[in-house]
């Protein structure tokens, strides 16, 4: 920064911009009006910045220049509400870590960012999911939370009083969603099931004579996905009616899985067999057989897929595997309880159960996400668990998995679903026992095992 000559006018001829004769000791122009002249006849310099390239060519050899750094001005992108909420969706779904991985709810969700913008209930619920995301790693609901849900839960209303939004995909993914942040976020008292609303639009799809083909699409893993839930909220609520939609939505999809024992149809007979076992006592060990031959081939999955340490693939099967296990147990136990068991069923369904057991006690390095339908399955076992310790021990699981999401009260499902067992056990008793009573010994009425 070096110095330049300047003027060498006095000071108050500069400030007032006037011609300086330079006099000495006082100018004239100083000296006429009568002021102080200060600094006339001497020499001044002024300092500006000498640019970069000049400073660096003069001083250093041009063999010794390091490279210049040129940086680029950065651009300004547009943004607004809908790119904000695009991004946030797009960096939740990138989490790869199994214990947050939102892929656990369907392999669907990797495209709901490109369908952001054409629906207001869908853009609304997806704002609503990134926002309770957050507060999985926190334990704690969040103001934003809460309001986003609110905000999507009205904007869902309005699209379901549309006549043309209310048969779109994107409405009943929306909905999804939302049941999706309330097992995040919900309390206890929330707990609000979704099931009649999304069997309501199931069926209509189903009357329009859509199937659902495996893999193909958006629409055919949503509408998949979303019978599952269907399905399990079917049995404790007699509203919901599965025949014979599921069967026209599933069908060809169902004729690709080559476990028989997964296959949403067999899964949707479950209802029936819990609420009116003496009507289908053929189709229950028939299905119960099914799922026997099932069991070995997802063991050997899990065992491979651990060998390997594909750790998300390993969860995966081990939620399949787990309803597969569920499913098991509650058909054995119809099963003893009618006659069509032995004393091996029982023996069998113990070792189911602590099957059970373990899965939850390995899956607990998966939560909160990754073994999120644990918890459920351990209901089952608990019901049909006959003995005190494995009960105690089933109890400390759901309480730990407990902690994980506040809206299900684990405990109360399983004392609900035993009481609907032991109320259908104890119904089915009253009409049937004298005409149990002459049978022989071999056929002869048993207790109950979750009595």
């Amino acid at each position: 920064m070096p110095g330049v000559p300047s003027g060498r006018g006095c000071e108050a001829c500069r400030k007032q911009k006037k011609k300086c004769d330079q006099a000495r000791p006082s100018c004239s122009r100083c000296s006429r009006i009568g002021i102080a002249c200060i600094g006339s006849g001497q020499r001044r310099y002024k300092f500006v910045e000498e640019p970069v390239a000049s400073k660096t060519n003069s001083l250093v050899p041009a063999s010794h220049r390091a490279p210049c750094l040129k940086v680029n001005s950065i651009t300004w992108v547009p943004s607004n509400g809908m790119t904000m909420v695009t991004g946030a969706f797009c960096s939740a779904l990138s989490v790869t870590d199994v214990r947050y991985d939102l892929s656990v709810y369907g392999q669907f969700f990797k495209d709901i960012p490109r369908r952001l913008g054409e629906n207001a209930a869908l853009d609304a619920s997806a704002g609503a999911l990134t926002a309770a995301f957050n507060s999985i790693y926190s334990g704690n609901r969040s103001v934003e939370a809460i309001e986003k849900y609110v905000h999507a839960l009205g904007t869902l209303r309005a699209s379901l009083s549309d006549p043309v939004e209310v048969k779109s995909p994107n409405t009943l993914c929306a909905i999804y969603l939302m049941i999706v942040c309330q097992g995040w976020i919900g309390q206890h008292d929330d707990c609000t099931g979704h099931g009649e609303a999304v069997a309501y639009l199931l069926s209509i799809m189903a009357s329009q004579g859509y199937q659902a083909q495996f893999g193909q699409e958006f629409e055919s893993e949503l509408i998949l996905t979303l019978c599952v839930p269907v399905i399990f909220e079917s049995i404790g609520n007699p509203k919901i009616k599965l025949h014979p939609w599921l069967w026209k939505l599933t069908e060809a999809h169902d004729k690709t899985v080559t476990l028989e024992g997964m296959r949403l149809g067999n899964l949707a007979k479950l209802p029936g067999f819990i609420k009116y076992p003496e009507l289908h006592l053929l189709e229950i060990e028939t299905l119960h057989q099914t799922i026997q031959n099932d069991l070995p081939q997802t063991r050997l999955i899990i065992s491979k897929l651990s060998e390997q340490g594909m750790v998300t693939m390993h969860a995966r099967y081990q939620a399949l595997h787990g309803i597969l296990l569920g499913s098991s147990i509650i058909l054995s136990t119809i099963m003893y309880y009618f006659g069509n068991g032995d004393i091996n069923t029982v023996a069998d369904t113990e070792a189911l159960i602590d099957e059970l057991i373990a899965i939850a006690e390995d899956g607990l390095q998966y939560r909160p996400l990754g073994s999120s339908s644990v918890p459920l399955i351990l209901t089952v076992g608990w019901v049909a668990s006959r003995e005190v310790s494995r009960r105690a021990k089933i109890e400390g699981l759901i309480a730990e998995y407990q902690k994980d999401f506040a809206i299900s009260r684990w405990m109360e499902v399983a004392g609900w679903f035993e009481q609907e067992l032991n109320g259908r056990c104890g119904e089915m008793l009253s009409t049937t026992k004298e005409a149990m009573q002459v049978q022989s010994p071999k056929n002869g009425v048993r207790e109950c095992c979750v009595m």
